[in-house]
């Protein structure tokens, strides 16, 4: 079936409760993906099926917008899977709507989004439902630069809830690969975490770490944790 993209899916109105969930269900298994909206870039996320929901989320964000540009920088997405959804909001930066970075509830039925949007990083803020109800988290930016790319890019990426998060990462990189930028959040207080068995400062959820790397890298961390890395280029940034 046709979807009307601008009216039916695409949210874009800051701290409102709107309609704009579409639920899909299908007779067998099937892969679904989902795009933001871009005149130049667009980028692509997974979509996790509702089975694989839960109640809690960690958000790591991106922050690091040029110029004079009064696009929001870093947003979150909240999608009701059940009806009478109380959703409690821990955001660590005030809004471009001027709520402050202190928890606040929303309601939700099932299909309805809520959209949060800041000048600033969001990365640390928390989502979660009362009463163990599944919600959907979508996080990402219409225009950031991550560190140093000569143009703006968007991000959109569901999350995955905190009951899904490890600790023990490998990653390898590919031949004539550049620098890459690393950034990890905790999910609890008091986490230790090693890169390349090198202890990184003690980091509480709320903390952010971020570093430059040249080569493969082992993460090990005492607790749950949630990180993103890209390639910045040929050189560590001065």
């Amino acid at each position: 079936a046709k979807v009307d993209f601008d009216n039916q899916v695409y949210t874009d109105t800051n701290e409102v409760v709107s309609l704009k969930g579409l639920y899909i269900q299908a007779t067998d298994t099937i892969s679904v993906y989902a795009s933001n909206k871009g005149n130049v870039v667009m980028d692509m996320t997974k979509v996790i099926p509702i089975t694989s929901l839960a109640s809690e989320y960690l958000i790591l964000d991106h922050a690091n917008l040029r110029g004079n540009s009064i696009i929001p920088i870093s947003q979150f997405m909240i999608v009701g899977a059940e009806d009478n959804t109380e959703v409690e909001l821990f955001p660590t930066s005030p809004s471009t709507a001027g709520t402050p970075n202190t928890p606040f509830v929303i309601t939700l039925n099932k299909g309805q989004t809520y959209l949060y949007a800041s000048n600033t990083d969001l990365t640390g803020s928390r989502v979660k439902a009362k009463g163990c109800k599944k919600i959907a988290v979508f996080s990402g930016s219409p225009c950031t630069f991550i560190p140093d790319c000569p143009a703006c890019d968007n991000l959109f990426e569901q999350n995955f809830p905190t009951n899904t998060l490890g600790t023990n990462f490998l990653v390898f990189r590919s031949v004539n690969r550049g620098i890459d930028y690393l950034k990890l959040v905790a999910a609890h207080n008091n986490t230790k975490v090693y890169i390349n068995n090198t202890i990184t400062p003690v980091l509480n959820s709320d903390i952010t770490y971020v570093c430059y790397l040249d080569t493969s890298f082992y993460i090990r961390a005492t607790k749950p944790i949630l990180f993103v890395f890209r390639e910045v280029g040929t050189s560590f940034p001065t």
